[in-house]
């Protein structure tokens, strides 16, 4: 499977490199940003935010409240990442911009393809 989808990328055009050697490899396995929940706050927040008055929820806050609520309909697959998200403090903390930049340095490429 992986291999008829490596062939058609191949056939399409793109430069595959094998292996990739990429040197930071480990450290993208070991490391556990908090990127994805503060960003996760942030736009969900904003997004329930422009629902109209008719939905019951306009925040994280709101939903996981909701969802607690009706146990037996909502929480089948539990809040986890809700519960994650809702416990950050914004993007302006120092959790939020180490975690990002550290993001950054590791997705960093250190050589050219091609």
């Amino acid at each position: 499977m992986i291999d008829t989808a490596l062939h058609a990328l191949g056939g399409l055009g793109a430069a595959l490199v094998d292996p990739a050697n990429i040197a930071t490899a480990r450290e993208v396995a070991d490391f556990r940003s908090d990127v994805m929940l503060y960003e996760f706050k942030r736009d969900l927040n904003r997004y329930l935010q422009r629902l109209g008055e008719s939905s019951p929820v306009h925040s994280i806050r709101d939903l996981i409240r909701f969802n607690e609520a009706r146990p037996q309909e909502m929480l089948r697959f539990g809040q986890v990442r809700l519960l994650a998200a809702q416990s950050t403090n914004g993007l302006r903390t120092e959790t939020y911009r180490r975690s990002r930049a550290e993001d950054l340095r590791i997705s960093e490429p250190t050589e050219s393809i091609g």
